[in-house]
């Protein structure tokens, strides 16, 4: 355990330029180490989801995007989890680019609806 001394002396340390560099390091270090479990904890946190519950949604779409259909595979990064922002209901799973797509049409229907009229009367 720690003396108040020493927990006072890492404190300074770490307020220099060295010693975030060094805590960054140990972060990095611990988020690849633990990745999956830190991924599974916020999905919980931030949309309710059990590991079960996240592992079903990767199933129902196939491990792939549930609006493009881009295999998880092809994707730089994991699909991320679309939702109501304002009820907080997991629609499903989507690439960055099709979540970032919605978000840009408003995340409503009246948002897509216009895109839509918009594509027809091209």
């Amino acid at each position: 355990m720690a003396t108040t001394a020493q927990r006072a002396a890492n404190a300074r340390y770490e307020k220099t330029e060295k010693g975030r560099e060094a805590r960054k390091k140990v972060q990095r270090k611990y988020y690849k180490k633990n990745a999956e479990v830190i991924h599974l904890k916020r999905m919980k946190r931030v949309y309710g989801l059990e590991q079960e519950e996240y592992e079903q949604l990767i199933e129902d779409h196939d491990n792939a995007c549930a609006l493009c259909g881009k295999p998880q595979e092809d994707l730089a990064r994991r699909l991320l989890v679309d939702h109501d922002h304002e009820t907080g209901r997991v629609r499903g799973l989507l690439c960055t680019p099709c979540n970032s797509a919605i978000a840009q049409l408003g995340d409503n229907y009246e948002g897509i609806a216009k895109a839509l009229d918009y594509m027809r009367d091209e």
